[in-house]
């Protein structure tokens, strides 16, 4: 498989540079050279894999270097296509000769002679309100690789023949208001790299062929009123880095199929003010860089799901549920099961309590905030800390003169008793405090 990868690798860098000449741009400047010279080194190792690949299952070494080379392989393509997209994204915004941007006119149809430019590569019908439906002819549009299809209000489907564009690489269709399903041929579409399907209010879900999708890296399914479940298919789509299906407000679970998706990186179910939790096999999903779920505590997401996800990196959300009738302690264990403190690429953590708690509790569980916070020991690397809900602060890890906090941001403690004593970290740089009132007129 590794051989089959190099060699693609190689050719599409070459292919690269021929599209880097051929619409005039230079996005690394001086790259060719060393560009070139990488896909002849790849070219070099390739031809030493056959064997290799015939000894990996006998050696150790040799399997754990061709794994090792199959990841690199990977991480290369995801390079590619990005690549590939920005060179796309800046042909199309400067209007060149083979790109088209088409704004009918109303009551206006898209020509059927479309399917006459088979050799159009990127394609854009945004902005028109008139906009029922696409030609049939524009399956003979065979080279395109990049389709954006955003802010048609009137467009209700999507003709079959979209299965056709099988070298599409960049799928995006977005704000288009009357789109209720796609057709199952998009699962015809196994070059796809990037899927973005935001903001079509009337979408009610994935077809199961999306399981076809074995290519696809990025699939943004987020903010789509409509949308109530996702296919078990998704579990297929092995490649994938980054899942997004934020702000689905119908949203009540996600299939356990996706604790296969062993390459994901990001996974975005924030404000899923339905969803249910995580399927516990998430866990398992060690390459996860980023998850942002907004619910967090007994009866949703256990943050012990978060103990051996050792990658997380940039912003960790948190929203604590606290119930009535509920185990604290086992809350505060939860948390500590998390073990924050191996999260070394953390930059920034955001906590927040989301009480469904009596008055009469409410000093009971301003204990279990703290707590809480006491538990969720991060790693000293943390660099911001913010949101906060409760009538006091701990003392413990956070005023560690380890930290390396350089902002703190106290939101809605309008019952707040103490300050940190900031002075005890060294990198403070911001302290914003928002909703102490009580705080400042006892004071």
């Amino acid at each position: 498989m590794a051989d089959a990868m190099l060699s693609a690798a190689a050719a599409r860098l070459i292919a690269l540079i021929a599209e880097q000449a051929r619409y005039h741009v230079n996005l690394v400047r001086g790259a060719e050279k060393e560009v070139r010279s990488l896909a002849e080194k790849l070219e070099s190792i390739r031809i030493v894999l056959d064997d290799a690949e015939n000894r990996r299952f006998k050696d150790k070494k040799i399997n754990y270097w061709m794994s090792r080379l199959e990841a690199t392989a990977y991480e290369m393509e995801d390079i590619l296509d990005e690549w590939d997209y920005a060179i796309l994204k800046l042909h199309m915004d400067e209007h060149d000769s083979d790109d088209v941007v088409v704004a009918p006119a109303p009551k206006q149809k898209i020509p059927g002679e479309i399917g006459k430019l088979i050799n159009l590569r990127s394609l854009r019908l945004c902005g028109n309100e008139s906009l029922k439906e696409l030609p049939r002819e524009i399956k003979n549009l065979i080279h395109l690789r990049l389709l954006e299809l955003s802010r048609n209000k009137s467009l209700k489907e999507l003709p079959k023949e979209i299965g056709n564009l099988i070298q599409l690489r960049h799928l995006i269709i977005k704000k288009n208001d009357s789109l209720k399903e796609l057709p199952s041929e998009i699962g015809n579409l196994i070059h796809l790299r990037r899927l973005n399907l935001q903001k079509n209010q009337s979408l009610k879900g994935l077809p199961k062929e999306i399981g076809n999708l074995i290519q696809l890296r990025h699939l943004i399914i987020g903010k789509n009123d409509s949308v109530k479940e996702l296919p078990s298919e998704i579990g297929n789509l092995i490649h994938l880095r980054c899942l997004d299906v934020g702000w689905n407000k119908l949203l009540r679970q996600l299939p356990d199929s996706i604790c296969r998706l062993h390459e994901l990186q990001t996974l975005n179910a924030y404000k899923c003010l339905r969803l249910l939790g995580l399927p516990k096999g998430v866990a398992q999903l060690t390459g996860l860089r980023f998850v942002s779920v907004v619910a967090w505590g007994c009866g949703w997401s256990k943050l012990g799901l978060l103990k051996n996800l050792n990658h997380l990196a940039g912003v960790l959300s948190l929203a604590i549920i606290l119930k009535n009738n509920e185990d604290f302690e086992e809350v505060v264990e939860d948390a500590r099961d998390a073990e924050l403190r191996n999260k070394i690429h953390t930059q920034k953590l955001e906590i927040s309590f989301l009480d469904q708690i009596d008055e009469m509790e409410e000093e009971e569980s301003s204990r279990v905030r703290m707590d809480v916070l006491d538990a969720l020991e991060t790693h000293p690397n943390l660099q911001k800390l913010s949101s906060y809900q409760g009538s006091k602060l701990p003392l413990g890890w956070i005023v560690s003169p380890l930290n390396q906090l350089r902002k703190v941001k106290l939101s809605c403690c309008n019952n707040l008793t103490s300050l940190l004593p900031f002075g005890k970290l060294p990198c403070l740089e911001m302290i914003h405090l928002n909703g102490t009132e009580n705080y400042v007129r006892r004071h």
